[in-house]
């Protein structure tokens, strides 16, 4: 039997077994062709064994129904996150009862839907809807789809720093950082507690005077993250040089002679605070040089000698000025082949002295002409040596000086140079042909005269991106005559502002890896050059006039204690 003989039999025999009205209306279902045992059969012959006759299929009766009474669309809900994918389908119920696949039309909202089904939801949140419509018929089914944006949890919290020793008194910055459910690492939300010591919402704890060790907490807010650092408190108030030598950096002063052999106790606060010395003057020309065949090392000697028995670094200063020049050597009558000759002497005579002994030396100093930079017309010093030996007096210093002790590390050195201006850029220009030459020069000295009553103090970041510069290319960096000058009548306010300044400059400094150490003109104000030249500023350094620590002082020591 084939195919159409079956078929033809199975519609036949469900119209005989129900009555005669349902067999009529499955031969008017038969009529619009929907049901699926159609076959090439003439329809009279169909009307015939069904009993039904031709009125009653079209006298009066409804015309003939659609054969699929209903599509369904699945899912019927689903909430997706932005860019999810779902796969739709349908199915359909004929007028007999069966079931069947109808072709439909997909649309949708809040995203794009393919013409097979498969939804890519939108990235708005919301509400929206799939629709299928059957093709070329009137059935449709709706389902919802509701878009919404995860919410990311925090997986991991982390404080820093993790550990950290500090004075009494001393502070550090915590902070922290958060690690995402969706990869982000936004910072999160924290509340911040403490013991030892005290904290504040942002993060900045202070030690208090118990010596012992403590924690930080910080704990995520509205969520159960957590992370917990240790807090060292020193038994004791350190030294501005356990802190120094401790990171490897130098802290340092320079010393005036007459102190020096005077004072018991500038030199006692001078071993116990610092691992660094520069002498004011004792290495100066004139005072060590003072005859055309006469040099006087006394004063030198003796600074030299202390450094080596308290385990202090000497820096010489400097070897080649415009200013304390002896008179014996520019009134001498000399040409400029012998004041050639006699610098050469100076230079090869005092650093082969000290070879082996002095770390480093301020080859030549102050050689940018201040006055023209202030006039826009930056160049060389007009001084004494640049008349008679010319721009190469620089390049000879520092082959002699590298000559009479290969190991010692060679500076230029200049002021009003700490931030980025016209005569920084032309010390850094001279230091770059310096060292394109090939001459042994190994870094930069800022000296750092910080005259506040006339212009404002540099701040950290402007300091920091003028020596990060210089270290990028290839020098080494030195603070070498810091002080900070506030008036005799100022109060507790202009102490503090004080303190924040030195307490910024050495933050900058040790921010660049190539800032190597802070000197101080000095360190008590006992000994300070500036009321001299300056009347009513005579508190420039980090001690009082009774070698007490003042405000910038503890500011120094805070700074030298944090990472």
């Amino acid at each position: 039997m084939d195919q159409q003989q079956v078929g033809i039999r199975q519609f036949l025999s469900r119209c005989l077994k129900v009555r005669t009205a349902a067999r009529c209306q499955l031969m008017r279902a038969y009529e619009a062709g929907w049901v699926q045992y159609t076959f090439a059969v003439p329809l009279a012959i169909l009307l015939w064994l069904s009993g039904c006759g031709q009125a009653e299929l079209k006298g009066g009766l409804e015309p003939p129904p659609d054969g699929l009474q209903a599509i369904s669309l699945r899912p019927g809900s689903i909430t997706l996150a932005p860019g999810a994918t779902s796969q739709f389908a349908v199915t359909g119920t004929r007028i007999d009862g069966s079931s069947t696949t109808p072709a439909v039309s997909y649309s949708a909202t809040g995203g794009t839907i393919t013409a097979a089904g498969l939804y890519t939801a939108g990235s708005a949140p919301g509400t929206f809807g799939v629709i299928a419509t059957q093709q070329a018929g009137t059935k449709a089914d709706t389902a919802a789809v509701t878009v919404s944006v995860p919410t990311s949890t925090l997986t991991q919290l982390v404080l820093s720093p993790g550990s950290i020793t500090l004075a009494p008194g001393g502070t550090s910055q915590f902070a922290v950082t958060g690690t995402w459910s969706d990869g982000s690492t936004t910072v999160p939300a924290v509340s911040y507690s403490a013991t030892g010591g005290t904290i504040t919402t942002a993060g900045l704890y202070t030690a208090g005077t118990t010596p012992g060790s403590f924690r930080v907490i910080a704990t995520q807010q509205g969520g159960t993250k957590a992370d917990t650092s240790t807090v060292t408190i020193s038994a004791a108030p350190s030294t501005l040089r356990i802190l120094a030598t401790a990171r490897n950096f130098a802290i340092g002063a320079a010393v005036r002679d007459s102190a020096f052999r005077l004072d018991a106790q500038y030199r006692q606060t001078l071993a116990t605070q610092y691992n660094s010395i520069v002498p004011e003057d004792a290495t100066d020309f004139w005072p060590i040089h003072p005859g055309p065949t006469q040099y006087s090392f006394a004063a030198a000697d003796s600074l030299v000698a202390f450094a080596q028995a308290n385990g202090m670094a000497f820096h010489g200063h400097h070897l080649a000025w415009f200013q304390w020049i002896p008179t014996w050597v520019t009134a001498g009558g000399y040409t400029d082949a012998q004041l050639r000759a006699i610098l050469k002497d100076h230079i090869t005579t005092v650093v082969g002295r000290y070879a082996g002994k002095a770390v480093s030396w301020d080859v030549v100093n102050e050689v940018i002409d201040d006055a023209g930079c202030w006039q826009n017309n930056c160049g060389l010093q007009p001084s004494f040596w640049m008349i008679h030996l010319g721009p190469e007096y620089i390049d000879s210093a520092f082959v002699w000086a590298h000559r009479a002790d290969p190991a010692a590390k060679l500076y230029i050195n200049d002021y009003r140079t700490e931030t980025i201006n016209n005569k920084s850029d032309t010390l850094l220009g001279l230091a770059r042909a310096l060292k394109a030459r090939g001459l042994p020069i190994d870094g930069v000295g800022f000296q750092m005269h910080l005259l506040g009553q006339s212009t404002p103090w540099p701040t950290s970041a402007q300091v920091q991106a003028n020596f990060q510069r210089f270290a990028d290319a290839g020098f080494d960096i030195r603070i070498t005559e810091m002080d900070v000058a506030i008036p005799d009548a100022g109060g507790v306010a202009v102490l503090a502002a004080q303190a924040t300044v030195y307490s910024d400059i050495l933050n900058a400094c040790l921010r660049v890896s190539r800032c190597t150490e802070l000197t101080t003109w000095g360190f008590s104000d006992r000994y300070n050059w500036i009321p001299i030249s300056f009347p009513g500023y005579g508190r420039a350094l980090p001690f009082d006039v009774n070698y007490q620590p003042k405000p910038a002082f503890s500011s120094l020591l805070t700074r030298l204690g944090q990472p």
